[in-house]
C-alpha cells in the first residue's frame, strides 16, 4: 500500500469518526428533548426522566472524549508533529539524507579535483 492510499484511508477514517460524533450529538439533543418533554407533563415518570437524562449524559461524555481526540490530532497536524498517518519522520529522514549526500558529493568532488591535480601537475 503506498503513502497516498494510506493518507486517503486515514482521511476516510477521520471523516467517519466525525460523522459518528455528529450522530452522538443528535442522540444527546434528542434525549434532552425527551427529558424536557417528560418533565413538562403534569405527572412525569421518574423512570423515563432518569433514562433520557442518562442517555443524554452518556452521549455528551462520548462526544467530549471524541472531540478532545480530534482536537488533539488536529493540533499535531497543525504544528507538523508526528501523528497517526504522518509522513513527517520519513520526510525528515529523506531531507537529512539529501543533505548528507550533497555534502559527501561535494567532498568527493574536492578529493577528485585534488587527485587530478596531484596526478597531472601543470
Amino acid at each position: 500500500m503506498n503513502q497516498s492510499n494510506v493518507n486517503l484511508e486515514n482521511v476516510a477514517n477521520r471523516i467517519k469518526k466525525l460523522e459518528d460524533i455528529e450522530k452522538k450529538i443528535t442522540t444527546a439533543i434528542q434525549s434532552a428533548g425527551l427529558t424536557f418533554q417528560e418533565l413538562s407533563k403534569e405527572k412525569p415518570t421518574d423512570r423515563l426522566i432518569e433514562k433520557h437524562s442518562s442517555t443524554f449524559t452518556q452521549a455528551l461524555d462520548e462526544v467530549e472524549t471524541e472531540m478532545a481526540s480530534q482536537i488533539s490530532y488536529l493540533s499535531q497536524v497543525a504544528t507538523n508533529q508526528q501523528h497517526e498517518g504522518s509522513s513527517y519522520a520519513a520526510r525528515n529522514k529523506a531531507q537529512h539524507s539529501k543533505e548528507v549526500i550533497s555534502h559527501l558529493s561535494t567532498q568527493v568532488g574536492d578529493m577528485l579535483q585534488t587527485c587530478t591535480q596531484a596526478s597531472f601537475p601543470r
